[in-house]
């Protein structure tokens, strides 16, 4: 392995992951507040950090492993020696530590701004497996990071899961180390309880482990329990923090818990009782001491070492999901020939030939509709919205020579913003869904043409569009054709989309129509409330429209849209594409010398 990579943080995982990487080879250099903690790796040949600072410029990968979100805040945006002042584009920001979701997104953002890339990728599964490189790693950042960091975790764990998007990783973790804890309390609960009816304790174990309360957390927690060391490089103060790191998740998304809190207040009065930096297994002996009980038994060992081989690391994923099994197949068979694929296709065909719009209700199945959901809900936080809060009806430049009445000068609040489509990638849901052959085929059939292809332009060829409570999306034509779309949220009240058809004609812009519409005539508007689910068809080249505000508190408007063209190389303008997207390719800069277009229109 080529890259040079820094290590900060060598507590009690870290010191053995960063132990993995040089043990198999990898050009190391390390750092920790106490210096002591680096002297086996010093000695085994890694180098040392003089700073955070240093260590990015020197490294290619730098991780951090710290035991809280403000140390890890501490070492990345220190004024004089921090982690953000060394990157620069091509290097990589790995954070390993168990801390908050929305401070992965804080420092990732400051990452990216300097031109690296963030990726977050704690662990699970112990301090003995960290040892050993067979542990899992959660690994939540952009596709094309985590390829370039697998080799790295390859290196230092033996199953490694791409989670999605930054922060993905961070979440996950936080919910495994809330079932682990959940799983400590009540084999507490089950083994104080076994004691109390007279059970013999090595029997318990075994009939547990054979059954089907077995877990992960029996075979390694209930022996150091049971042997009375309470051992397993796990203090209280960190379940404290995991679980109130948990608890911060669900009151993000309003959920009511029962669990969460007692078990909080559980490891929070056996932090007060026996100390922060208690083992957490002994968190039983707060019903030991109720009942007047020891828990313990012969034969088991004083701390788990991992006796699985270490083995090369590898990449797994969860099992391959067809796209057809996001659809309701039963009402839209679209990649199935037969009477009903014609019928519906008859009936869009139909529905756009009188007012250019037509919807499929219900298009996505309960579970198809929950998967891109929850992609587009990790995403949404990435949206780019432009500093100036105001568009035209063609969404370009004004135009002086024009006149102030023409529509062209005639301004509007335009406030959502659009997530690009390089935050999606091959491993998501809703990216094999936009690549599918047979809904390409049905959507061309459905529109009348001899085929689609995806739209080359790489960021905006599958966008969401965002719309908080408060913002809104001022009247427009579309610079495609035909735009196919598929509502995923709804807000709570507003956001209506309203249109009106066939307004323009490739020859002729109606500039008296469209300042209409824009005095107030509502007269010709037309009024869509989709539901989520729904696929939408809509011919908005020629056709005015624009999306209601939301007046809701709470929820955001949700629209994922796919576009696609007739001709393959569409791309487009890079005015329009740094307007809206805020991001313009060499692609784009190339096609402005060679634009595929279909007419002359204002945009």
């Amino acid at each position: 392995m080529s890259a040079r990579i820094g290590f900060i943080g060598l507590g009690n995982v870290g010191g053995k992951l960063a132990g993995s990487l040089l043990r198999n080879g990898c050009d190391l250099m390390v750092r920790d507040l106490n210096r002591q903690a680096a002297a086996p790796l010093l000695a085994g040949g890694a180098a040392w950090g003089e700073s955070p600072r240093q260590m990015a410029q020197k490294c290619d990968i730098v991780i951090t492993c710290l035991p809280n979100a403000a140390a890890s805040a501490k070492v990345m945006e220190d004024p004089d020696e921090g982690l953000l002042l060394g990157l620069v584009a091509g290097k990589v920001w790995a954070e390993m530590s168990t801390t908050d979701e929305a401070e992965v997104h804080r420092l990732g953002e400051l990452v990216a701004a300097t031109g690296a890339s963030p990726i977050d990728c704690p662990v699970s599964g112990g301090c003995h497996r960290a040892a050993t490189g067979n542990i899992a790693i959660f690994a939540g950042g952009d596709r094309s990071t985590f390829e370039t960091v697998l080799p790295v975790l390859a290196t230092m764990g033996r199953r490694i899961l791409h989670t999605g998007p930054l922060g993905s990783a961070s979440v996950l973790k936080v919910v495994t180390n809330y079932l682990a804890t959940a799983n400590l309390l009540s084999l507490s609960e089950a083994l104080v309880t076994a004691k109390a009816a007279g059970m013999d304790l090595n029997t318990t174990y075994e009939a547990i482990r054979i059954s089907s309360g077995n877990s992960f957390v029996h075979e390694t927690e209930s022996q150091v329990i049971l042997n009375g060391s309470r051992d397993i490089n796990f203090t209280m103060d960190l379940v404290v923090k995991d679980m109130s790191l948990f608890q911060s998740l669900a009151d993000r998304a309003e959920l009511d818990l029962e669990l969460a809190p007692a078990m909080l207040d559980i490891f929070l009065d056996g932090q007060d009782r026996f100390g922060a930096r208690e083992w957490s297994p002994n968190i039983i002996r707060r019903l030991e001491e109720q009942c007047g009980l020891d828990i313990l038994a012969p034969g088991f060992p004083a701390e788990i070492v991992d006796d699985e081989p270490e083995a090369p690391g590898h990449e797994i994923a969860p099992p391959p999901v067809a796209p057809a099994d996001l659809i309701d197949r039963e009402r839209y068979p679209i990649d199935e020939p037969g009477p009903r694929r014609s019928e519906v296709i008859d009936e869009v065909r139909a529905a756009l030939a009188a007012d250019g719009c037509a919807v499929i209700p219900g298009f996505l199945n309960p579970a198809g509709l929950a998967a891109l959901l929850g992609e587009a809900q990790a995403r949404s936080h990435l949206a780019f919205y432009p500093e100036v809060k105001e568009a035209n009806v063609y969404l370009n430049d004004a135009d002086p020579s024009l006149g102030p009445d023409h529509p062209r000068n005639r301004f509007m609040a335009r406030t959502n913003g659009f997530v690009r489509s390089d935050a999606w990638d091959e491993s998501t849901h809703s990216w094999r869904l936009y690549h599918w052959p047979a809904l390409m085929e049905f959507l061309a059939e459905c529109l009348g043409k001899d085929e689609l292809h995806i739209y080359d332009d790489p960021v905006s060829n599958m966008i969401l569009n965002v719309q908080a409570p408060g913002e809104e999306f001022n009247w427009h034509f579309d610079t495609n054709e035909f735009t196919i779309t598929m509502l995923l949220q709804a807000p709570e009240v507003g956001g209506e989309f309203q249109y009106i058809p066939d307004l323009r004609s490739p020859s002729d812009e109606r500039i008296d129509d469209v300042n209409a519409v824009l005095d107030g005539d509502r007269s010709q508007v037309r009024m869509l409330a989709l539901e989520p689910g729904d696929l939408q068809f809509f011919l908005g080249r020629f056709a005015l429209h624009r999306v209601a505000p939301n007046t809701g508190e709470d929820r955001k408007r949700l629209l994922l849209i796919m576009s696609f063209s007739e001709k393959p190389g569409a791309v487009g303008s890079v005015e329009r594409i740094r307007r809206l997207y805020g991001k313009v390719t060499d692609m784009h800069r190339a096609a402005a010398a060679e634009p595929v277009r279909a007419d002359a229109l204002l945009d």
